[in-house]
């Protein structure tokens, strides 16, 4: 008979061990994540109820619920307060097409029905849009979308962390915790705090927003607003499109002419500190042919090329630094020098 059984010292071990099909690794987090994110929301004061699924003494998943909203919480869903979030909810690959998942689900309403913190409005859950037949289940129970949270969670940095990403319509936050010990890691946030690791794992974070603006945004591929403009007047000027040439260098283009198909522009999403030691964080640079290249690495915001040539070629970075003019000045010279057959 199908049971829920709170997780505890004897269970816990059990339940860890539990795991979704390769194909399902996307949808749901696996069970320690769970269990951190259990840990960290009873440290901030929060209200969580973690249970192992049973069949008879079979641990067959894992069903996680939580109520209200803990201290830690940033850009909080109005239906998250003084409600009940049927949090997590996961059946074993090989317990999975028995069943077992509706008959979860009917014991975690049931329990949400007694209570345990009081009466509530509403019981609210989040899934990934691409899991069809939890959406099914979902909405066999009487749910219904109401689109207000999206969230994400995934290991960084060789799974030393874990982070969680929440977006709602109008922003995007994230926090990072400490996967061995469940702590909540602040100072990626803090810009008090400098040193390689720090940076490693804010560069780890960026490139996992970048990852999610690429697949949920439709925006404009640029870091910085100033490449956007530089693009549009290359565009007008010379007639050129970028081209993505390598898989295994998405974010690197080129710019090329039609005539002789040399490159007179790379355009590329690097680390700050590819070009500046010690800078933290991405930024849209630009390497360009230039004939007096040693005279130029003087000027702020001209670095040696990243992966090219450093006697013929320059890195522009497209922060600002430069006005929009010098670097189409630039931009002009490389195109003149690579111009010839």
């Amino acid at each position: 008979m199908l049971h829920l059984e709170k997780i505890n010292r004897k269970n816990i071990w059990e339940i860890l061990k539990l795991k979704v099909s390769k194909s399902q690794n996307n949808f749901v987090a696996s069970n320690d994540v769970s269990i951190i994110e259990a840990y960290l929301t009873i440290t901030s004061n929060g209200v969580v109820f973690p249970f192992g699924i049973y069949d008879d003494d079979m641990p067959i998943g894992f069903l996680m619920i939580g109520y209200d909203v803990d201290e830690t919480w940033e850009n909080v869903p109005n239906i998250a307060k003084e409600n009940y979030n049927l949090w997590r909810l996961m059946i074993d690959e090989t317990y999975q097409q028995k069943g077992f998942g509706k008959e979860a689900m009917k014991l975690a309403l049931d329990f949400i029905k007694s209570f345990p913190c009081g009466k509530a409005e509403y019981c609210w859950l989040s899934y990934e849009p691409e899991n069809k037949i939890a959406k099914e289940l979902y909405h066999s129970f009487g749910f219904v979308e109401n689109g207000e949270v999206w969230t994400y969670s995934c290991q960084i940095l060789q799974g030393d962390f874990i982070m969680t990403v929440s977006i709602t319509t109008d922003n995007v936050s994230f926090q990072v915790f400490d996967q061995e010990t469940g702590d909540l890691y602040p100072h990626v946030h803090m810009e008090s705090f400098k040193g390689s690791f720090v940076a490693s794992v804010r560069e780890a974070c960026l490139e996992i927003l970048y990852q999610i603006r690429k697949a949920c945004f439709e925006v404009q591929d640029f870091i910085c607003p100033q490449t956007k403009r530089i693009m549009a007047q290359i565009q007008e000027k010379y007639a050129n499109q970028l081209e993505y040439l390598w898989e295994k260098s998405p974010d690197t283009a080129v710019l090329r002419h039609e005539g002789n198909q040399k490159w007179y522009a790379v355009l590329m999403k690097i680390s700050w500190g590819k070009l500046e030691k010690g800078r933290e964080g991405l930024v849209d640079a630009v390497n360009l042919k230039h004939d007096q290249v040693v005279d130029l690495l003087s000027q702020k915001g001209i670095y040696p090329a990243f992966h090219m040539n450093k006697r013929y070629w320059i890195s522009v970075a497209l922060d600002d630094t430069l006005s929009d003019e010098e670097v189409l000045e630039l931009i002009e010279k490389s195109w003149n020098l690579t111009s010839k057959k």
